[in-house]
C-alpha cells in the first residue's frame, strides 16, 4: 500500500520504515479499515497525483465502507499531490466544520 514509494535519498531496506508498511493487496487495506474502526475518516486525493497512486485512496475508502466506517472520499481531477491545498480552499466550512465537530463528540 504505502511501501515502494519512499523519499528520494531514502533506501528502501529501512526496517523501521517498512515494518509500518503494508502491501498493497486487499487484505491489507481490511486490516487498516479495522484498525481505523468508527474513526471519522476523509480522504482527499488529487486524481493526477505523481507521489502516491490515487487508486490506494480509492481502495482505503471502499474497506472503510466495507467495515462499516464513518468515512468520505473527495477526489480532485488533475490535482497533483497537494490536494490538501484544493480542499481546504474548497470545502465548505459548514461541512468542515460540522466533520470537525462530530470527532471531538464523545462516543456513548
Amino acid at each position: 500500500m504505502w511501501r515502494h514509494r519512499l523519499p528520494a535519498g531514502l533506501p528502501e531496506d529501512l526496517p523501521e520504515i517498512t515494518k509500518h508498511s503494508y502491501p498493497d493487496v486487499p487484505a491489507s487495506y481490511a486490516e487498516v479499515a479495522a484498525k481505523i474502526g468508527k474513526t471519522p475518516v476523509w480522504i482527499f486525493h488529487g486524481g493526477s497525483d505523481n507521489d502516491v497512486p490515487v487508486e490506494y485512496s480509492r481502495k482505503m475508502f471502499a474497506a472503510l465502507k466495507a467495515d462499516g466506517a464513518d468515512v468520505r472520499y473527495t477526489e480532485y481531477p488533475g490535482v497533483d499531490h497537494n490536494s490538501w491545498d484544493k480542499a481546504l480552499r474548497r470545502a465548505r466550512a459548514h461541512d468542515l466544520a460540522a466533520f470537525q465537530i462530530s470527532l471531538a463528540q464523545p462516543e456513548e
